[in-house]
């Protein structure tokens, strides 16, 4: 006991301490549930590539967005695979990147009509990249390409790639549509007698609700899957590290110089 009565002191402070400190280490290391275990000799415990991008949308916020905006617009367009073309081009642009920064001028026809046709487009090109506006001595305004990482652009290319082979589809089967009505049009016509007034058969009414987006392609187009942004960024993964930005923003930093004030 101690010269106090009391209860008897530990010989060695410093020995209790190390006691106290192995203790902790070996419980944390229990309630960790194995996960100490299962790193290999130098793994530094950071997360991969494949973990940081996940396996949710919410590893890619801006890919989800962009596939949002490209849905709508495949969706309201006209002409959607036109556009999607069209808009599929600008992105390859931004992926080219020869030299200096690639640039879209808002007054071009070509990209005029792109974005005159869907409020969606301008959303896009800026995921892809095109979102530093400027103008030059003139005054005409243009759209220059920020850095993106590469294997970002490939998912969007994907996805913009997907959607135009649905839009081709749905093209082809409201030509066919259109087909079948004329020709039914045409057999009612030759059989009616003359003079005899020929009313559109219901066929042709159902081939413009086709046009129209009627209720069978509705159906058919929400039972459609598109690809999730985990997997097209899965798909693009190994295309390459980029040419600038870090961490899970598609978006990195700008640039080299422009030639706009």
């Amino acid at each position: 006991r101690g010269s106090d009565g009391g209860l008897p002191r530990p010989k060695s402070p410093l020995r209790m301490l190390s006691l106290v400190i192995t203790t902790a280490t070996l419980a944390a290391g229990a309630a960790a549930g194995g996960v100490v275990s299962s790193m290999r000799p130098g793994d530094s415990g950071r997360p991969s590539a494949r973990l940081t991008i996940g396996g949710a949308e919410e590893a890619s916020p801006e890919l989800a967005e962009f596939q949002m905006h490209l849905h709508r617009l495949s969706e309201s367009a006209e002409e959607p695979s036109r556009l999607l073309r069209a808009l599929l081009g600008y992105i390859r642009l931004a992926a080219a990147r020869g030299g200096g920064r690639p640039s879209l001028c808002l007054w071009d026809p070509a990209v005029r009509a792109l974005l005159d046709a869907s409020p969606h487009a301008l959303p896009c090109l800026r995921t892809a990249g095109f979102c530093d506006e400027r103008r030059d001595q003139s005054g005409a305004p243009f759209l220059f390409a920020r850095r993106v990482r590469r294997p970002f652009l490939a998912a969007i290319e994907a996805a913009c790639e997907h959607a135009i082979a649905l839009a081709e589809r749905d093209e082809e089967a409201e030509a066919r549509a259109d087909e079948r009505a004329r020709d039914a049009s045409r057999a009612v016509g030759s059989a009616a007698p003359p003079g005899a007034e020929v009313r559109p058969p219901p066929l042709e009414r159902q081939g413009a609700a086709v046009r129209s987006g009627g209720p069978m392609l509705r159906a058919e187009r929400s039972a459609r899957r598109w690809p999730q942004p985990a997997e097209l960024l899965a798909a693009a993964d190994g295309d390459g590290d980029g040419d600038g930005g870090e961490g899970g923003s598609g978006l990195g930093g700008l640039g080299g110089g422009g030639g706009l004030g």
